[in-house]
């Protein structure tokens, strides 16, 4: 007499099955919507990422699996973007913004031009802004000023107008705009 299975024994093989392939399978990284359009608007604004960083503006969303691009993430959130010294030739976004755990932009040296965007000073974790050595003019947002994460911010050798920002003027901008700062201490003056 054979002995046959019942469906429901079928049903309990499928889906251990089912949760054993699901825990072998680890899918891509995936960013939120707002960190995945703010890489495609820094792909769209320097284009030589695609070829000198390996950044994928077809998937843009799989930022964190990229290898040698100078994006660190922690949990599936761009933590850190670190282009300094790459020919970046342009602007910085404004969907940066988008980048809510991001704590450090270095930007440095980067050939970048016009302002800082206002809405890098929304960015509620960011630590550390070093956007030195670049054509940058205007006024500094003051939001920048009133980012409490905020401990290291260098500026300096732009055209920025920092002390506008407070509603100062020359003679003050250039030492305000020559200054990197660390944790609210003076560390350097250009």
């Amino acid at each position: 007499m054979a002995h046959t299975l019942s469906p429901r024994w079928w049903v309990c093989v499928l889906l251990v099955l089912c949760m054993a392939a699901e825990m072998l399978f680890v899918p891509c990284s995936a960013l939120s919507t707002e960190e995945t359009a703010a890489v495609s608007s820094m792909i769209a604004a320097w284009p030589s990422l695609t070829t000198s960083h390996s950044w994928s503006s077809a998937e843009p969303e799989t930022a964190c699996d990229w290898l040698d691009s100078g994006i660190t993430c922690v949990n599936n959130n761009i933590t850190e973007i670190n282009l300094g010294s790459v020919e970046l030739s342009g602007t910085i976004p404004a969907a940066i913004s988008g980048l809510l755990q991001l704590q450090v932009l270095i930007l440095s040296n980067a050939s970048l031009s016009s302002t800082i965007p206002a809405s890098v000073g929304s960015l509620p974790s960011l630590t550390t802004l070093r956007l030195e050595s670049n054509y940058l003019t205007g006024s500094i947002p003051i939001g920048l000023f009133s980012l409490s994460a905020l401990k290291e911010l260098n500026i300096s050798n732009n055209e920025l107008d920092i002390c506008s920002a407070y509603g100062m003027t020359n003679p003050l901008t250039t030492w305000c705009v020559n200054r990197t700062f660390h944790r609210g201490t003076e560390i350097a003056a250009s």
